[in-house]
């Protein structure tokens, strides 16, 4: 429904600050559906079992290298390698032992971008446990489906005199389907549930799946860091599905769930250390159902 001054005296939908009024209103009194909606769910492994300390130092780190990779993909912005829109923001609720994220951006860039995070979030804490005995390791699921956005807090009027950011909470089918995919997953196992969707808004005809996904990250963006010195080149670097066809998941309630599992060796750079190419994700003996595999580290 169009609002008018009509229909709500004093309202002015001429002026921008009635509008962003509204949509403040809006945003704290309203739940928003979406079709098409991605999400990450990062799970940190053995969390329950550490002492309160512990936990806190590893959510302390998981969220340090979720900004560490944030700020490399300002980076790839920068270099107009990913659009800067893409990266505007990212949603992210805990779930005690990791955190849902999902992008402001609901297009295909959001979700591309989305994508890149897990992938190097997942690079970032796998390096730093193999290398420096980081006790931080995760497990990691993507997935694009529907979902409910509405208020953390409940809904309620907007707070007025001072500054307090939005929190959001989300619910629905996808959410439940990551959390599907990682009560079965290993350690350092990645998990991507089949998506077909519209790409790029400037590519008319051009759609995006798991794969296409894949090549692109490994083809366009990640080589995009590379400079001519450096010792890996945009061949070395890896990323597929494996096996190439998915895996079967089968909830506790018998309901049967479709995933990737991706693997692969990314580039990365710490700090005054020369670019290498780290392992992620697991490889697999290319059995049919995601329980009965066997996998091994990449």
């Amino acid at each position: 429904m169009r609002l008018t001054e009509r229909e709500i005296p004093g309202l002015n939908t001429n002026d921008q600050e009635h509008r962003r009024a509204m949509s403040r209103m809006m945003t704290y009194c309203t739940a928003s559906r979406a079709m098409s909606q991605a999400f990450v769910l990062v799970d940190m492994v053995g969390f329950s079992l550490c002492s309160t300390p512990a936990q806190l130092s590893l959510r302390m780190s998981l969220g340090q290298s979720i900004n560490t990779c944030l700020r490399r993909m300002y980076g790839l912005s920068q270099r107009r390698v990913i659009p800067e829109l893409s990266i505007r923001g990212f949603n992210r609720i805990s779930t005690g032992d990791g955190f849902y994220i999902w992008p402001y951006d609901r297009s295909a860039d959001g979700h591309m971008a989305l994508f890149l995070l897990m992938i190097l979030l997942m690079t970032q804490t796998r390096a730093l446990h193999e290398r420096d005995g980081s006790p931080l390791e995760l497990r990691a699921a993507f997935a694009i489906g529907e979902a409910y956005t509405f208020p953390y807090h409940g809904p309620g009027i907007p707070p007025s005199g001072v500054w307090q950011p939005f929190m959001p909470d989300a619910i629905g089918p996808v959410l439940n389907q990551l959390q599907r995919f990682l009560a079965k997953a290993d350690p350092g196992q990645i998990l991507v549930a089949p998506f077909d969707e519209l790409g790029r808004e400037n590519r008319p005809g051009e759609r995006h799946n798991v794969e296409t996904m894949l090549t692109r990250v490994r083809s366009e963006i990640l080589p995009a860091e590379l400079a001519p010195v450096d010792d890996v080149k945009a061949h070395d670097i890896e990323l597929a599905m494996n096996p190439p066809t998915s895996l079967r998941v089968t909830d506790k309630h018998l309901q049967v769930h479709h995933c990737y599992n991706i693997c692969g060796r990314i580039p990365h750079r710490p700090a005054r250390t020369p670019i290498f190419l780290q392992p992620i994700g697991l490889v697999s003996d290319a059995s049919g159902d995601l329980v009965q595999t066997r996998f091994r580290m990449a």
